[in-house]
């Protein structure tokens, strides 16, 4: 099985944090894969606790503003 991420380790990804657009590293990815072959792709950012989903981090500002 090949498992592709949408980020790497220390990629700069944008978000929304606390309804603040906000800019983090990637520090962790976490992969889950269940009974069913479904697979979740979770990352930890630095400076913050929760752990998200590839479709809450985008590339650019601009790509996290268009997405609103």
């Amino acid at each position: 099985m090949i498992i592709e991420t949408k980020f790497n380790i220390n990629d700069e990804v944008w978000l929304i944090d606390s309804n603040i657009v906000t800019k983090r590293n990637v520090t962790e990815i976490e992969i889950n894969i269940d009974n069913s072959n479904l697979t979740f792709i979770r990352y930890k950012l630095n400076f913050c606790e929760n752990r998200y989903l590839e479709k809450e981090l985008f590339k650019t500002k601009e790509e996290l503003i268009a997405s609103l």
